[in-house]
């Protein structure tokens, strides 16, 4: 007979008590372009929120991955870096299309608003399908928009609870024997143009990509998120090379996140996830960062890229998992 204690726990939570406390809720409207749009993103530090049409109604989510599909689908197929009239026409093009046309572009965070009084673990099954976040609604009375629940939430309360009870076995279980942190991810060579790197994270769908030097070795990762510095110029940099752009706008992103398998309990990697401290190698320093991560780079000793380990993964495995009564 097999058992699913974390999956019991989380059906008999409602999604109301799993919004954050004080969350602000940000709004885009459709019409807004999108470099207004990013500049909200990146003042609220939010990679998503939902959109409203003229008259209030939400219509759908925008995430910065749509901006990153869109930008790719926009830009021309062989851009001349050298040609600046046609990377500023390119660039303005693309910075005056409105939040309507690019929200939902990635097809990522549909927009699939939930009732409030819903079982936490309706949300996470499409959590578990690679939806990272979704619009919560008050009841079934009313379609009042009352917050957004992210993977992230789930990731919080699954940290405070993994140690309890029959939960506690999960917890203690060997990460490489879930299955998880064991397909190697596409990378991204630093040298490459920015254009080049946003191209590979359309192609694979996902929100991230790991930055290697020309030895494989893991030096960085670039994400949809660092595209928020992306309108603090007049025109994109699509010409950077992805370590300049990143040394430019995103700093922080040169300080990979990085875990190795080897003896690694699950309870421990979700407190990594959710309590990060990320070793600075060259400055030979930890740093201790104020917000959960969305994913963790598995490396070998190396160094060099081996696996990764996301939320939605986390979120498969409170799904899916049985425990032996």
């Amino acid at each position: 007979m097999h058992n699913n204690s974390i999956h019991e726990y989380f059906h008999g939570v409602q999604l109301s008590e799993l919004i954050p406390a004080g969350q602000k809720l940000v709004i885009l409207k459709e019409d807004e372009t999108l470099q207004e749009v990013v500049n909200q993103l990146s003042t609220h530090h939010l990679l998503a929120a939902p959109v409203v049409d003229k008259h209030s109604k939400l219509v759908g989510m925008l995430s910065m991955l749509d901006i990153v599909q869109f930008i790719v689908a926009s830009s021309p197929e062989n851009v001349d870096f050298k040609n600046w009239q046609e990377l500023e026409i390119s660039g303005r093009c693309i910075n005056l299309q409105t939040a309507k046309h690019v929200m939902g572009f990635s097809a990522r965070d549909q927009y699939m608003p939930l009732k409030s009084n819903l079982p936490a673990t309706m949300a996470i099954e499409l959590f578990s399908k690679g939806v990272h976040r979704a619009i919560v609604e008050e009841d079934v009375t009313t379609d009042k928009y009352i917050g957004t629940l992210s993977q992230t939430d789930i990731l919080k309360r699954l940290a405070e609870h993994l140690h309890m009870g029959k939960m506690k076995n999960l917890g203690e279980k060997l990460v490489k024997d879930l299955g998880l942190g064991l397909s190697k991810p596409v990378t991204i060579d630093g040298s490459e143009n920015v254009l080049h790197a946003m191209k590979e994270l359309a192609k694979a769908n996902v929100s991230a990509l790991p930055v290697v030097d020309h030895h494989g070795h893991l030096v960085g990762n670039f994400s949809a998120s660092d595209l928020r510095g992306f309108y603090l110029d007049r025109i994109p940099h699509f010409e950077f090379t992805t370590r300049t752009f990143l040394e430019k706008y995103s700093p922080k992103s040169l300080v990979p996140f990085f875990v190795e398998l080897d003896g690694l309990k699950f309870v421990d990697l979700v407190k990594k996830l959710t309590h990060p401290e990320i070793h600075d190698v060259i400055h030979a320093q930890t740093v201790k960062v104020d917000h959960s991560m969305h994913r963790v780079w598995v490396v070998s000793d190396e160094r060099k890229v081996v696996g990764v380990v996301t939320l939605t993964d986390i979120m498969k495995v409170i799904m899916d998992h049985v425990e032996e009564l």
